[in-house]
């Protein structure tokens, strides 16, 4: 089997955590024996790639302005496709924690107006400041009739689990069939999970510093204002956009927060062994590969309470509201004392190793491709 996919162009040069994704479920179905030819999103498909590649693979509902015209011109080549959703409605955090012009339209337009708008401003920023070839398409700028069709024209959708498909199929009722393709964690954590950990202590949060990860409520959840302060290490390097937001985060930290630039794997897998917490208060992650981390090197976790977090990690993990700083702080509070008690985290670390690996969303994503071809 062949497979096309097409990528955002900055896949690499601005990496994330679908970075990860695409990278490591591509290595795992090659070893399947399935060939992945790996291009960028603008390159849209043409009738002599109808006939060298059995599917085209697209990724992110929500880049509609470059996924639509890809999808369309596969359609008019009868080359079927498969979308990778990687969603989750942003309603909450765009009017409760997006900040400049952004936050103000969500807040005084509503959500589908607002969503429409950001459609238009990718669109012509990844056009004119990235040089992305991207087609103007009219239908592209109304966000939920793109993505309806969008997603009602796939042959087969891959949200990151069941819950993320409920959530699609409720914002936008799509006509389609779906396998959802775990998260997963890569084998340099995997193969050093079973290591003996030194003494765990304090609390840890790793992740782009950025608004929607929540850094400034958690810094204020373990500040002096809710009680003794909480030694907290945040690990990681400014989002892309967010360098005025990481500076605000350096000035309102107090002395019992510390900051260390993002770290490769092997500095990550020390880092996740020493702590007792890892705390991720994010408004929504699918679930957050950082939690997957940490979660299977024996760290107590704490995740926001929106995103797909529930699915994967049941009643294991702590849960907070990442409107509220006292909860965030009270989840910490309840990791801790759970770590304190002697509290065994073998359980989620063993659910990690054997449902959360990419060889395992390899095999599904296969799952979905043949299914595709029904």
């Amino acid at each position: 089997m062949r497979v096309l996919w097409l990528v955002r162009r900055n896949l690499t040069t601005f990496p994330g955590g679908d970075t990860i994704q695409v990278i490591q479920t591509q290595r795992a179905l090659e070893s399947l024996g399935i060939e992945v030819d790996r291009r960028p999103v603008d390159e849209l498909p043409t009738l002599q790639d109808s006939n060298e590649y059995d599917l085209l693979h697209l990724f992110h509902l929500d880049r509609i302005w470059e996924n639509l015209p890809a999808a369309k011109a596969a359609m008019k080549h009868n080359l079927p496709y498969t979308l990778s959703t990687i969603y989750w409605p942003t309603n909450r955090f765009d009017t409760s924690a997006r900040t400049g012009l952004n936050g103000c339209i969500a807040r005084i337009f509503g959500e589908h107006i607002f969503q429409s708008v950001r459609q238009i401003e990718r669109w012509s920023g990844s056009r004119f400041k990235e040089g992305v070839n991207t087609p103007f398409d009219l239908m592209g700028f109304r966000f939920n009739t793109a993505a309806k069709f969008l997603l009602s024209n796939a042959a087969v959708c891959l949200p990151n689990s069941t819950i993320e498909w409920e959530q699609i199929k409720e914002q936008f009722e799509p006509q389609s069939h779906f396998v959802p393709i775990p998260n997963a964690v890569c084998n340099a954590f995997l193969d050093q999970a079973d290591e003996p950990a030194t003494q765990r202590t304090g609390v840890i949060c790793v992740g782009r510093i950025e608004p929607r990860k929540n850094q400034l409520n958690l810094i204020r959840a373990v500040s002096a204002e809710f009680g003794d302060p909480i030694n907290l290490t945040i690990v990681g390097s400014p989002g892309r956009f967010s360098s005025a937001y990481h500076k605000t985060c350096i000035e309102r930290a107090g002395p019992s927060v510390r900051f260390i630039q993002h770290q490769s794997p092997e500095q990550l897998r020390s880092i996740y062994q020493s702590a007792a917490v890892h705390v991720s208060p994010s408004w929504y992650d699918t679930p957050g590969l950082v939690n997957l981390e940490a979660g299977v090197m024996g760290c107590s976790l704490v995740v926001g309470s929106d995103g797909s977090a529930r699915e994967y990690f049941g009643d294991a993990v702590q849960y907070s509201d990442p409107s509220d700083p006292r909860s965030i702080r009270d989840a910490i509070l309840r990791a801790q004392d759970l770590h304190n008690s002697g509290c065994d985290t073998s359980g989620l670390q063993h659910t990690i190793r054997t449902k959360y690996t990419w060889e395992r969303a390899a095999e599904e994503t296969l799952k979905a491709y043949k299914a595709a071809l029904e």
